[in-house]
């Protein structure tokens, strides 16, 4: 493979290897010399040591005869990377197989095979060398690993008669063999998946001399003849309906030779090589189309002699698929691939162009231009009604159904092996399309460059990328325009975290999608099948539900695929709002509605987590933030007067507390007061479910909060707290004579001033507190505005009015304290003191001097002095010389204050 060594094998069964310039590396007998691996007995446990009985046997010996197809002939294969090379040849009466090394030493020998057959093949990739060997009752394909141990087999189909060659593609991932039948000779294309080879092709000629696989192009075959030779371009797709109907059963075909595995994945999973149900076919079916009509459940099979069509129609659901009738296309039509566009139209791509058969009448018409078209892949699309055909220069057409010319629809710029259309609206019909080398084209727009597989649905363009993710896009004017949708492949690191994104397994490619639904199949490289719901698909489908007013149906959805439930409001509001009655009706079960109810928070999530994609992303995004403040309060109150309208309004009495419980902020007091109502038995349920809900100190204090002291034992009681702890406390509650002094006591544990403040004051007009007591609570809490307005009228306001004052004082809060004092009617001094303090020396003065204030002629200029020299401290040397020379005849302290102040001429 190198082109560094060459192997020969000379008449004389001698090894002969020469460099690329005829140079003797080496030489010696092919049947000569012992592996280097081989193992050293000395006898222990072999048969002939051990004690058999009397009665036994001789072990018969392995026989190893000639095939009579042997034609004798030697064969060389060597491994991919040139490391290796396996010898097959005839050696007393038997062929035996002998793996070399790269020097010429014996690595390792066959384990014996009966019959085995001339042909030799090593895979590239290096696992298994590939022969062939008839036994008794099959032929078949069997492997050796490089040790030459035996790896498993397959058997041919029969009829196959002698194998000429076998080879394998460059990718190691299909085996041709040439083999010879009862009508001539043909080339049989073999692939595995999931531990079981199947017969994927069968291409037939007369005159097959052999087959050759390109070196580059891992899919391009050529069939050599006697008398020339074709080059075929193989592609591997999946045969799965495409219709988008709600009655599709969403089925898939898998070709194994003249089986067809039938499976309907929208009710059921199989996976190959079981099926749900397995057709016969006369011969090896070359292709599979499914109808691109009504619900596209029915399916065509076009056989390997290239002109029977076999169609099939289905009923939805699990029914076995009926054989509809045979339809024989003209003997020189050749048909590589058919689609079946109507109940009685089916289009078939051949040598001479695309047909188009009246399976009524028996006719068919070659399309008028289309032979010299250079037409490759030929496609139904029901999602647009037509059948496309794709050319090998990129162009798409629309085949006419009256044998016109085809017309173009669209220009990709590569040829594309799969090809798929689209409903766009204004756009009209959008093509997509995948390459051989994985890019992916809506019209001329690349989406991806390195895209595995897609499929298309109504709404969505699926597919998969090499960097193993799943991404989806809105089947819209977006595919071609790219607003609202990311050009090329973007970040894959960001896979998972939004719609149109998620991680999927190394080499998982997408089988189908449900026409109407949001499960996505996938094959993994094992062969194995996964069922997956992407969240964009689920999420289509919850909006479909919601706008279909389907809210029972949405929620179940959004609970099996952990849709946050938030999405059930924020997707129309409004609609949402005015349906609460139907939301109610439908839903019912109260554990699904705690779920909603529970899960409220104010947010958007139709902006923040479920933006939506495509067209719809963008005009979410333009929409403003996610906040949506007030909404879980909107809602809860929304929903409760319904609920507790209803006849079964006590089934669902959960529902109403969680309502109270989610708003913002909590309703407890009002969820205790509900249940305060009840019996006694419904009262412990709907305890233990509001128990459930939110935190038990939070209940235990609502419960104090209420003054309901047995109820706050209940709670108490089903919390994990000391019962040393709360029950002295309940009791010590309960030993208060006084009911305005307990509620006090309560509210004050709660840290509820205001409202203490009130029971303290009735409990002091009712003798059971006493003043200071009263005015200590007051001043520890500042609340000596609310206390003087429960103590307008009462005797003892005017002190509380001082006490105010005293209170204003202590903050420097001057002329508020001398208000408080002067209200008082009793604290004059306090208050002209106040108004000193305050610097506010007029009133202090005038308020000392006013008939009825007490103070004396001396006891008002010693104000004036003190009043005089605090303002004097405070540099307000102009007032402090006034309040001197109005009240007081020290006119030298008054102009001595002038000077201070640079007044001069006031001084």
């Amino acid at each position: 493979p190198d082109d560094e060594v060459l192997v020969l094998v000379t008449g004389e069964d001698r090894l002969l290897l020469m460099t690329a310039d005829f140079d003797v590396l080496g030489e010696s007998p092919l049947a000569a010399g012992q592996r280097e691996d081989a193992p050293v007995s000395v006898g222990w446990g072999a048969r002939e040591t051990q004690y058999q009985g009397r009665d036994a046997q001789p072990a018969p010996e392995s026989v190893s005869r000639l095939s009579g197809d042997d034609d004798m002939r030697v064969r060389v294969s060597w491994r991919g990377d040139a490391q290796f090379f396996a010898v097959s040849f005839v050696r007393q009466g038997a062929r035996a197989l002998r793996v070399f090394a790269r020097d010429g030493r014996v690595h390792s020998e066959g384990e014996g095979a009966e019959t085995l057959e001339h042909t030799l093949a090593w895979k590239p990739s290096g696992r298994l060398i590939a022969a062939t060997a008839r036994r008794a009752h099959r032929h078949e394909v069997v492997f050796f690993e490089r040790n030459g141990l035996r790896h498993g087999e397959f058997a041919l189909r029969a009829g196959t008669g002698r194998v000429r060659e076998l080879s394998w593609n460059a990718e190691s991932s299909v085996l041709a063999v040439v083999a010879e039948t009862r009508d001539g000779a043909c080339v049989q294309l073999w692939a595995d998946k999931n531990y079981h080879w199947y017969l994927k092709q069968e291409l037939r000629a007369r005159d097959v001399v052999r087959a050759v696989w390109d070196p580059e192009e891992s899919l391009r075959l050529t069939v050599v003849c006697a008398r020339g030779f074709v080059r075929v371009q193989l592609h591997s797709a999946a045969a799965v309906a495409h219709a988008a109907s709600l009655e599709s059963n969403a089925a898939a075909c898998v070709v194994d030779g003249a089986r067809v595995l039938y499976t309907p994945f929208a009710h059921a999973n199989v996976p190959p090589p079981m099926a749900l149900h397995t057709l016969d076919a006369p011969m090896s079916v070359r292709h599979v189309a499914f109808a691109a009509f009504g619900a596209g459940n029915g399916f065509a099979l076009l056989l390997a002699d290239q002109r029977t069509v076999v169609l099939y129609e289905c009923d939805a659901g699990k029914a076995r698929p009926r054989e509809l009738r045979y339809v024989e296309l003209p003997a020189d039509a050749r048909a590589r691939q058919v689609a079946w566009a109507e109940r009685d139209v089916l289009v078939s791509l051949g040598a001479g162009g695309v047909s188009v058969t009246d399976v009524a009448a028996g006719s068919t018409r070659v399309c008028a231009g289309s032979a010299g078209m250079g037409l490759a892949v030929l496609a139904a699309a029901p999602l647009v009604g037509q059948v496309l055909a794709a050319g090998a220069g990129g162009r798409v057409y629309s085949v006419a159904l009256d044998a016109s010319e085809p017309w173009a629809l669209a220009q990709l710029p590569a040829p594309c092996a799969e090809v798929d259309a689209a409903d766009c609206g204004a756009l009209g019909a959008v093509v997509v399309g995948r390459t051989a080398r994985n890019q992916l084209y809506a019209n001329s727009r690349l989406l991806s460059a390195a895209c595995s597989s897609f499929f298309l649905r109504r709404d969505m363009l699926l597919f998969t990328t090499t960097t193993h993710c799943l991404r989806v896009a809105a089947a819209d004017a977006s595919l071609v325009t790219g607003a609202g949708a990311a050009d090329g492949d973007g970040d894959e690191a960001a896979a998972g975290q939004g719609e149109a994104r998620r991680r999927i397994e190394r080499g998982a490619a997408i089988v189908l999608a449900a026409p109407a639904g949001d499960a996505v199949v996938f094959q993994m490289p094992r062969g194995n099948l996964e069922t997956v719901r992407p969240r964009a698909l689920v999420l289509a489908a919850v909006r479909r539900m919601l706008d279909a007013r389907e809210y029972r149906r949405a929620l179940a959805a959004c609970r099996a695929n952990r849709i946050d439930m938030n999405v059930l409001y924020d997707h129309a509001p409004a609609a949402f709002m005015a349906d609460v009655d139907a939301f109610v009706a439908q839903v019912r079960e109260c554990d699904l509605l705690n779920l909603f109810v529970s899960g409220l928070r104010d947010e958007d999530v139709t902006r923040t987590m479920y933006p939506g994609i495509g067209a719809d992303r963008g005009a979410r995004a333009a929409a403003g933030s996610g906040d949506s403040a007030g909404k879980t309060t909107a809602v809860c109150r929304a929903l409760r007067p319904v609920l507790q309208a209803r006849a079964d309004a006590a089934r669902l009495l959960p529902t109403v507390l969680t309502t109270l419980v989610c708003e913002r902020p909590p309703a407890i007091d009002e969820a205790l007061g509900v249940i305060a109502a009840l019996g006694a038995d419904e009262r412990d349920a709907a305890l233990t479910h509001l128990l459930f809900l939110t935190d038990v100190g939070t209940v235990y204090d609502a419960a104090l909060g209420r003054y309901d002291l047995a109820l706050a034992l209940r709670v108490a009681e089903r919390s994990q707290r000391d019962p040393r702890e709360y029950l002295p406390e309940l009791r010590a509650l309960r030993a208060l004579e006084s009911e305005e002094l307990r509620r006090f006591t309560i509210d004050a544990q709660l840290r509820r001033p205001a409202r203490a403040l009130g029971h303290l004051c009735a409990a002091f007009a009712e003798g059971a507190c006493a003043w200071d007591a009263l005015v200590a609570y007051v001043d520890e809490h500042a609340l000596h505005r609310e206390c003087l307005a429960l103590l307008a009228g009462h005797a003892r306001a005017p002190d509380m009015h001082v006490a105010y004052g005293d209170a204003l004082a202590r903050d420097k809060q001057w002329a508020q304290a001398a208000a408080a004092y002067m209200l008082s009617q009793r604290a004059h001094a306090q208050a002209v003191d106040a108004l000193v303090a305050g610097r506010q020396w007029q009133l202090a003065l005038a308020l000392a001097a006013a008939p009825g204030s007490g103070f004396g002629a001396q006891r008002v200029h010693d104000l004036a002095l003190r009043a005089s020299a605090l303002l004097s401290d405070h540099h307000m040397f102009a007032d402090a010389a006034r309040c001197l020379l109005e009240h007081t005849d020290a006119t030298e302290d008054a102009v001595a204050l002038l000077v201070r102040g640079a007044l001069w001429a006031e001084a």
